[in-house]
């Protein structure tokens, strides 16, 4: 499997890896904005609309909104703000480019790590076509995970070179690019673990003699770990912000109200789904809220089987190391957001997939090539499985990319997909604030909007704020202001009072109600 008759197959692999990657998530161009996230991020945030000035420069170094820290993240909306305004395709290309590099990238690491191009070809197909990504990147609001991603890859490359040639300059060029992953996303903080499997396999650092064929000495693992102290510093450093931003935002969920107890076997019936997703990516929504409880108990147990029968297997083929290394991968970068510490409402992200994943993908492509390589017409098996794969995929990625089309698209597949009481408020919600406040008059109808949100404040007992703020949009759209200013004001009276966001868009909607104007979406540029 190792070469198909391509005497330098890495330069067309990139071709083909580009070219798959673009002609699937190309509709993103035509995609709007969406309700989740992407008001807070872009469409509602005066420091991001005011583009790269002293002052925004030091907003995204200093806020926690949104309940985490990374600068980076807001520096690059704020830059795409500069550059296509509410043009909302502008900014969707940008994070597809982003996820462009970063398969390339991802290939080229396993390439030069390994010297197998087709196992790490198909790693890197599987990370730029898993449907499961695709919330990383066809969503606006999660350009930390691709741009995270990319640092991400930019370390374990300038690792790999370190590991080489130890030198100075190199270690420091880790730490900095290690840093600069940190700024755009938290969840690197996993990061120095990964290196620690990196050097088991395939770098082969564990022990005390040198490799043969290389310039790779053996070192202990005690040497590997304080090697490491720097990036584990950072890693540690970090951590403590992110709850700290969390804890004080009212995101992070207390054990009073979620048990520790609850949430760990939450924690394994979610590995258990993230790997089912991997193999049968089907029902992807945007959102999986926490189930209802007690957890449903064959749930946890074939979870926990699942993942007590994995780790067995890896062990006790401990000559593949590659099988113990995807498997860590997989089960450690999930650690952070796996639900331990909840923050919240969603029992599990595909957005937490994006790096996570790459570790089954590897156990996958090593696995299968080992197995059969050597077998007769192996390699044409091989072949045949991967075309299969990679095309299952890219059909696949391509219809689940068009639910995020809109916010109506978005919300109502998710609901259907969930049959989630939630979620199928959240859709005829976002339907009722497309009708209330769409720039363009012709989509605008009022009087349905009344109806729709009157319903949802009906069964919300008029105690859901968002079903409320729509609701007075739609008074407001109708001209019955005062009805509008009421409800909004009842709205802004439920909201915490530490979600700033949340209390200042609801408070710019009822400024505009008392000048009995209505209040409408900022209409986009034209592509």
């Amino acid at each position: 499997m190792n070469r198909l008759g391509l005497k330098n197959p890495v330069f067309f692999i990139c071709l083909l890896l580009t070219a798959l990657t673009a002609i699937v998530y190309w509709q993103v161009h035509e995609h709007d904005f969406v309700f989740a996230d992407d008001p807070a991020y872009i469409t509602n945030n005066p420091n991001v609309q005011n583009g790269i000035t002293v002052k925004s420069i030091i907003w995204a170094f200093t806020t926690g909104h949104t309940g985490y820290s990374h600068p980076l993240t807001w520096l690059s909306h704020m830059l795409d703000y500069q550059l296509f305004g509410v043009n909302a395709g502008g900014h969707h290309l940008v994070s597809l480019f982003f996820h462009i590099a970063n398969t390339l990238l991802l290939f080229i690491l396993l390439r030069k790590m390994t010297d197998r191009v087709w196992p790490s070809f198909f790693v890197a197909a599987a990370f730029a076509l898993h449907p499961a990504h695709i919330e990383s990147v066809a969503w606006i609001a999660e350009r930390k995970d691709v741009l995270s991603t990319l640092f991400f890859l930019l370390t374990l490359l300038t690792y790999t070179a370190y590991v080489q040639r130890q030198t100075k300059l190199r270690y420091i060029s880790v730490l900095l690019l290690y840093a600069l992953g940190l700024l755009s996303k938290p969840m690197l903080v996993t990061l120095p673990f990964v290196l620690l499997l990196l050097d088991y396999w395939p770098l082969g650092r564990f022990g005390t003699a040198k490799r043969k064929k290389t310039n790779v000495s053996r070192k202990s693992f005690g040497y590997l770990v304080w090697e490491k102290l720097p990036l584990f510093g950072l890693a540690a450093g970090l951590s403590a912000l992110t709850f700290y931003l969390q804890k004080i935002t009212g995101t992070v969920v207390r054990p009073d109200v979620l048990p520790l107890q609850v949430r760990f076997f939450n924690a394994m019936i979610s590995y258990g789904r993230y790997i089912a997703k991997f193999f049968w990516p089907a029902k992807l929504s945007f959102l999986y809220p926490y189930p209802p409880l007690p957890l449903p108990v064959w749930q946890i147990v074939v979870s926990v089987a699942i993942l007590a029968g994995v780790s067995v297997f890896v062990l006790k083929f401990h000559r593949q190391k590659y099988l113990f290394v995807g498997w860590f991968w997989f089960l450690g970068i999930l650690v952070p957001v796996i639900g331990f510490i909840q923050v919240g409402v969603q029992a599990m992200a595909d957005r937490y997939t994006y790096v996570s994943y790459i570790g089954l993908s590897i156990m996958v492509a090593w696995g299968m090539s080992d197995l059969l390589a050597n077998r007769k017409h192996g390699k044409a098996v091989l072949t045949s499985a991967m075309f299969i794969a990679i095309t299952a995929m890219s059909a696949s990625a391509y219809l689940q990319i068009g639910y995020w089309k809109n916010s109506i698209t978005l919300s109502s597949h998710a609901a259907e997909v969930t049959q989630n009481k939630l979620i199928a408020h959240l859709a005829r919600n976002n339907m009722a604030w497309t009708l209330a406040t769409c720039p363009d008059p012709n989509m605008r109808n009022p009087s349905e909007a009344i109806r729709i949100a009157e319903e949802l404040g009906r069964e919300t007992n008029y105690n859901n704020p968002a079903v409320l703020d729509t609701l007075g949009a739609a008074y407001a759209s109708a001209g019955r202001f005062a009805e509008a200013i009421e409800i909004t004001q009842k709205a802004l009276n439920l909201v915490d009072k530490n979600d700033e966001y949340t209390l200042g868009q609801f408070q710019r909607h009822l400024d505009f109600y008392k000048v009995s104007k209505p209040y409408i979406e900022p209409a986009q540029t034209p592509r």
